[in-house]
């Protein structure tokens, strides 16, 4: 986890449309016609991880984010079971499990080499 949480959940808004442009596109050219696992590492307030969740509606969609205050923005969009959102950094991220689509949208160039 992040040490300070520099993330404000309320600035996503003002940019919410050049974050979110190519994923209004991109998830039609992924050929995944039925995925039971989709990870969005780095999900911020989740409104690209709910994308992916309207996208392939029979699949848990699983977003993850260092920050508490974009996780706790999480919140009103959890649906047990089909869209969950859980702290965690990405850094020590283990799927534990085969996932059939990760999205890391913004967040690799965030992320410290180490």
């Amino acid at each position: 986890m992040a040490d300070a949480d520099i993330w404000d959940p309320g600035a996503y808004p003002r940019w919410a449309y050049p974050r979110t442009r190519a994923l209004l596109d991109l998830p039609s050219h992924i050929d995944q016609p039925a995925p039971r696992l989709v990870v969005d590492l780095g999900c911020g307030p989740g409104n690209t991880t709910e994308l992916m969740s309207d996208r392939w509606p029979d699949a848990l969609v699983i977003g993850i984010d260092n920050s508490p205050s974009m996780i706790e923005a999480t919140r009103p969009r959890q649906r047990p079971g089909r869209l969950e959102f859980r702290a965690g950094d990405l850094r020590d991220w283990d799927p534990g499990e085969r996932v059939d689509v990760i999205l890391a949208n913004a967040v690799l160039q965030f992320h410290p080499a180490t």
